[in-house]
């Protein structure tokens, strides 16, 4: 058994949920509100305002910030004796990701508030349609 295949089998085996082989649809509900379910069951809920500017900066250091510190990393120049080692090149990647979220987290961008307000108002839009404030068909 190769690593691939290791992997494979790591992977399909810790499918518990069959929701999770049919798109998470459950009969009887409309999408929204299927994949509402399915992520709080998944541990997917997102609780406070802290967590949710936290999933805003982890956007915007993955979607904006990484790639452009990548593509300067991969640009370099660099004479041979100072060229990027091997366990650079590998961990590059790495460095780039902490690097991103280093950056987004002190820069204060607005970029990350405007997108903390939007998802909290899908959040609690979604919360309302769970609690049986709405229906969730026919809302926006």
């Amino acid at each position: 058994m190769t690593m691939f295949d290791a992997s494979i089998a790591t992977q399909t085996s810790t499918i518990h949920d069959p929701r999770l082989l049919t798109g998470g649809v459950t009969p009887g509900l409309s999408q929204r509100e299927s994949f509402d379910r399915l992520l709080a069951s998944a541990g997917g809920q997102i609780e406070t305002r802290d967590d949710v500017r936290a999933s805003a900066e982890q956007l915007v250091a993955n979607a904006f910030i990484a790639p452009i510190l990548r593509d300067v990393r991969e640009s370099s120049q660099a004479a041979p004796p100072f060229q990027p080692t091997p366990a650079e090149k590998q961990f590059g990647s790495m460095l780039d990701a902490t690097t991103a979220r280093e950056i987004v987290r002190s820069a204060d961008l607005p970029l990350v508030d405007r997108l903390t307000e939007t998802f909290a108002s899908l959040n609690r839009r979604s919360e309302a349609v769970r609690g049986g404030t709405g229906t969730g068909e026919g809302s926006a």
